[in-house]
């Protein structure tokens, strides 16, 4: 049945109506209950990156259930480590953060006893919790790979809400502080640092100029020196700097209503977290919300491909990447409200394929960030809710790697469905979707009225204005 352009449009005012509703931009095992973020839009002055978005040669309006995917009958080739780490470890907080140095040590970043919910920050992202002072505790423990005992903690009294953790090729800390609204670079632990060497933002300011963040949440650091900030809860950017911490570019928009099919590229609905993938020198970012991974030359800024899957679902949390085997990414999905019968787990996916090939995990809960050893044996997983951090070690050798995709007995590929694009999954939710919608119609628009009529009053913008704010977002040019 071909649906009317009426029923389309109230569709999709449905979706922007749930999307506007889910104001407490949230980050843990509260997203439950505040499972949407509420984007807040860059500025509509010409601030997007110069990169060329249209030389890729990938079909912008391509929708993404025209490829097949792997079902869930996929082998666990990683298994949970108990007894790691070890008992006698500190009491830990929400666990944002891991990430592995040069000598195979695991180090987490987590937020002791502050907490991210609901009640952290105002509508335009302001910290309201500054009279607790900063984390009283170190908030990065260092552990040993193998026995989990603890080799060092230090963090104590700078950081507010700890959000990303990564080292470059000389162990030199990469931080990101979602309160303060700053990225930080420190020497290597071992050295003790007392200060940092960089810090880029202003303390708890946000804004989306060259020297401004808002929520960042990952840095990755390229073997020139120049890195990449993924910004984040609220601009919907990743930038790039040089060494020594001055803007070389940025790229990347928010993800305004796009019904069932996939967002345009360098469309960011919270872009999550940062991976390399050095060997074909390039930038890649967990678009969280968005349920995918997308990839860039590092050096152009080009889109390269992307990755997703019913079987992952809707929520991409962390992503990393190792060469091991002819390459591999390791991703994190979340809890969801938009697909059902996707499980929380971590997936390994095959370089070549881009599709699912192992899976680890299916006990988590609130996983958040996960690292992989450089010869890709053991898996590191950040919960924050538990709060927690958990080892996978592989099981079989990497004889059977992916680097094909696995024929697993009975597995099946779900075709995309001839009906409007949708794959057979939720092809099969469609009557459903169209029951309620039409039940819906009628009260739903009036209310949708009501509401983006009172909020906008509160907000002190009309209607008119906020529809121009929007049509200029979407008219805004790229530049350096």
């Amino acid at each position: 049945m071909l649906l009317s352009s009426s029923f389309v449009t109230l569709l999709s005012a449905l979706v922007l109506f749930i999307n506007v509703q889910a104001t407490a931009n949230v980050d843990g095992p509260y997203d439950k209950h505040n499972h949407l973020v509420k984007r807040e839009p860059l500025s509509t002055r010409k601030n997007f990156v110069n990169f060329n978005q249209e030389s890729s040669g990938y079909e912008r309006n391509k929708n993404v259930f025209n490829n097949p995917i792997i079902s869930t009958q996929l082998p666990e080739e990683w298994l949970k480590v108990s007894n790691w780490p070890a008992k006698e470890t500190p009491k830990l907080g929400q666990v944002s953060g891991v990430t592995i140095n040069s000598k195979g040590q695991v180090l987490i970043f987590h937020r002791g006893d502050h907490i991210w919910n609901g009640e952290t920050f105002d509508i335009n992202h302001n910290y309201l919790l500054r009279d607790l002072g900063p984390i009283s505790k170190p908030t990065i423990i260092v552990y040993d790979p193998v026995l989990g005992t603890v080799l060092q903690e230090w963090g104590e009294k700078i950081f507010f809400i700890p959000h990303g953790i990564s080292v470059d090729h000389e162990d030199n800390l990469w931080l990101t502080d979602v309160a303060l609204h700053q990225i930080f670079k420190f020497s290597p632990l071992s050295t003790n640092p007392k200060s940092a060497l960089l810090q880029i933002g202003t303390p708890f300011k946000p804004g989306n100029s060259a020297e401004q963040f808002c929520k960042p949440t990952s840095v990755a650091v390229i073997p020139s020196g120049d890195f990449f900030v993924a910004d984040g809860y609220c601009n919907s950017r990743i930038v790039k700097f040089n060494s020594a911490g001055v803007k070389i570019s940025q790229f990347g928009r928010p993800t305004l209503p796009h019904g069932l099919s996939m967002p345009p590229i360098y469309n960011f609905n919270v872009p999550h977290a940062l991976t390399l993938v050095e060997d074909k020198e390039l930038v890649c970012v967990a678009d969280r919300e968005n349920g995918r991974v997308q990839c860039f030359d590092w050096k152009t800024g080009n889109f390269s491909y992307q990755i997703y899957s019913n079987v992952i679902g809707s929520e991409v949390y962390s992503v990393t990447y190792s060469p091991v085997a002819g390459g591999m990414f390791i991703i994190v999905n979340g809890k969801e409200m938009r697909q059902f019968g996707v499980v929380v787990r971590g997936f390994v996916v095959n370089a070549d394929t881009r599709q699912p090939a192992s899976i680890f995990g299916p006990i988590l809960e609130s996983p958040h960030d996960v690292a992989i050893s450089a010869d890709g044996k053991d898996i590191y997983v950040a919960e924050i809710g538990p709060f927690k951090i958990i080892k996978y070690s592989r099981n079989v050798s990497f004889n059977s790697v992916p680097s094909k995709s696995h024929s697993v007995s009975k597995a099946t590929f779900l075709q995309a469905a001839q009906t409007n694009g949708l794959n057979t999954e939720r092809g099969s939710m469609l009557p459903a979707v169209l029951v309620i919608a039409a039940a819906l119609m009628f009260a739903g628009a009036i209310l949708i009225g009501v509401i983006v009529y009172s909020r906008t009053k509160r907000r002190g913008m009309s209607l008119a204005e906020q529809s121009l704010r929007i049509e200029t977002m979407r008219l805004v040019e790229d530049e350096y």
